[in-house]
């Protein structure tokens, strides 16, 4: 069943409702699947979008084209061949695929078999998932942990931690970490992200500034307190914050105008280009009147006008190193835990201004 009010990619949905069919074994090997018009009946959706999906499972080896016969569920040949499951947030399109490609590219070399889940943003569904790569003994875990972890959560994630550990399987965590909890991890400097951001506004002789963000997202929390920290060590005299679901078309001129913000702190580059747009529509110009940094530098920092300096967020390469630091796990090339954190470095561009002396 296809949920269409998130903003998990229809392909996407389709390719986990036929993976997770073909590990059951409602489609069982060797199975042909229907042809691409039945699915776009079934699945009320075109042409292209029945063709992402099964080129997602193509990639991951579930399935396999017959030139003139149709598609077909892969045999596996071995018993032993290694599976990999990745629990990601399906609903990030602003990330996720950039893990995926990563982690595909280096496990499809490896000829390991990656399936990737869906958590939907629901702790409830990532433990569920845990639990089940645990039941069925899968040759390694990779998962992402978005939103912050309470103390029940985490008392949760230590003990699947440590059974994971008995059970002698790698788990490793995709940008984000969990101290308490005996996981590998690969993440990234989101405090130092947001102390260099408040350095490079103060050497802009930014004294007022503004942070946008997003209070549910564990990231977003960690730039806001590497910022603000780094904002007193640079003289920074006010640091205002703006949440991000508050009513920003209302909030954000008005507070700018109200504090005599001149510097702006976007938690993402998506939510920079939304203030860009405001403050325009406002009459307010980037970055003669305010400087706004973005976080991430996607494809969006480029494309705004005039271009986002951002702070540089190794996507593809961080989901590489995820699936290359896993395999080594699962090899014993790697000694567990592994940790690596990826460093921070602003990207400069257009969007700030140094302000004069005395205004």
């Amino acid at each position: 069943m296809l949920d269409r009010t998130t903003q998990s990619p229809l392909y996407l949905q389709i390719a986990a409702e036929l993976r997770e069919a073909i590990h059951s074994g409602s489609i069982p090997p060797d199975a042909k699947l229907p042809s691409e018009s039945e699915m776009m009946k079934q699945y009320g959706v075109g042409r292209i979008t029945i063709r992402n999906a099964l080129n997602v499972l193509l990639s991951e080896g579930l399935l396999i084209k017959h030139q003139g016969k149709g598609t077909f569920v892969r045999t596996v040949s071995s018993a032993s061949s290694r599976v990999v499951t990745a629990l990601l947030d399906m609903n990030n399109t602003y990330f996720v695929s950039y893990y995926v490609d990563g982690l595909r590219e280096v496990m499809t070399e490896d000829k390991c078999h990656l399936n990737i889940l869906d958590t939907s943003t629901d702790a409830g569904i990532l433990f569920r998932r845990l639990e089940s790569c645990l039941d069925s003994r899968d040759s390694g875990v990779i998962f992402q942990l978005a939103h912050h972890a309470d103390e029940k959560t985490t008392e949760k994630l230590c003990r699947i931690a440590n059974r994971f550990r008995e059970y002698n399987i790698p788990c490793l965590m995709i940008d984000s970490n969990l101290s308490k909890a005996d996981f590998s991890m690969v993440s990234f400097d989101d405090y130092g992200g947001g102390a260099r951001v408040a350095e490079h506004l103060a050497a802009f002789r930014h004294k007022r500034c503004g942070i946008i963000y997003d209070p549910q997202y564990v990231d977003s929390s960690r730039r806001c307190i590497g910022f603000r920290t780094a904002a007193t060590e640079y003289g920074i005299e006010k640091v205002v914050m703006i949440e991000y679901h508050d009513n920003l078309e209302k909030t954000l001129v008005r507070t700018i105008r109200s504090e005599n913000i001149t510097g702006i702190f976007c938690y993402n580059d998506k939510i920079a280009l939304k203030c860009m747009r405001l403050l325009s529509i406002s009459g307010i110009r980037v970055p003669q009147d305010v400087s706004v940094i973005g976080f991430d530098d996607t494809y969006i920092a480029q494309s705004t006008d005039p271009h986002l300096t951002s702070i540089s967020h190794p996507k593809t390469e961080m989901g590489r190193r995820c699936a290359r630091a896993m395999l080594g796990l699962m090899d014993g090339s790697v000694k567990w835990p592994y940790t690596y954190i990826y460093p921070a470095y602003l990207v400069k561009r257009d969007t700030c201004a140094l302000r004069p002396r005395s205004v």
